[in-house]
C-alpha cells in the first residue's frame, strides 16, 4: 500500500471519489508515470549538528539544508557566540574563542524553537559562561 498525498493527486491523472465512510477510492489511470518529490531537511538533525558545533567550537558545515527550517535556532546560536553563514551548500556554524553567552528559550509550535532541540540546547547552555533558562 502506498500512502498518497493532495500533491500526488494534482500530478497524476486520476479519478477519485470518497465514500461517507471517511474513506477515498483513487483508481490511477494508464497514463500515470510517476512524479518526483524532493524531501525536506530534517530540521531536528539539522539544528543538533548545528548545536554541537557551537558546543565543541570550531568551524562545520551543513549540506542540503536550509536556514528557515531552524530559523528560531540561529538567533539563538549567534547571541550565544556562534557565527552563521548561508552557503551555496547549505549552513555554516563556527565558534571560537571564549565560551558560549547564555541564552533564555521557550518552546514553541513551527516555526519557532522545537521542543525536540531542548536537550541539545541543554547542552550548550550547560557550557555557556552564565545561567539561562530553558
Amino acid at each position: 500500500m502506498r500512502i498518497i498525498n493532495e500533491n500526488d493527486l494534482r500530478i497524476f491523472p486520476t479519478n477519485a471519489r470518497s465514500n461517507a465512510i471517511r474513506s477515498i477510492f483513487i483508481v490511477f489511470s494508464n497514463t500515470s508515470k510517476g512524479s518526483q518529490h524532493p524531501v525536506l531537511p530534517d530540521r531536528i538533525e539539522t539544528g543538533t549538528y548545528a548545536i554541537a558545533a557551537a558546543i565543541a567550537g570550531g568551524e562545520l558545515e551543513l549540506s542540503n539544508t536550509r536556514a528557515e527550517l531552524v530559523g528560531a535556532l540561529l538567533p539563538l546560536l549567534a547571541r550565544a557566540g556562534a557565527e552563521i553563514a548561508e552557503t551555496n551548500l547549505g549552513l555554516k556554524i563556527a565558534r571560537n574563542g571564549k565560551r558560549p553567552m547564555p541564552q533564555d528559550v521557550a518552546t514553541e509550535p513551527f516555526p519557532g524553537f522545537p521542543t525536540d532541540l531542548q536537550a541539545q540546547y541543554m547542552a550548550l547552555m550547560a557550557v555557556a559562561d552564565g545561567t539561562s533558562h530553558i
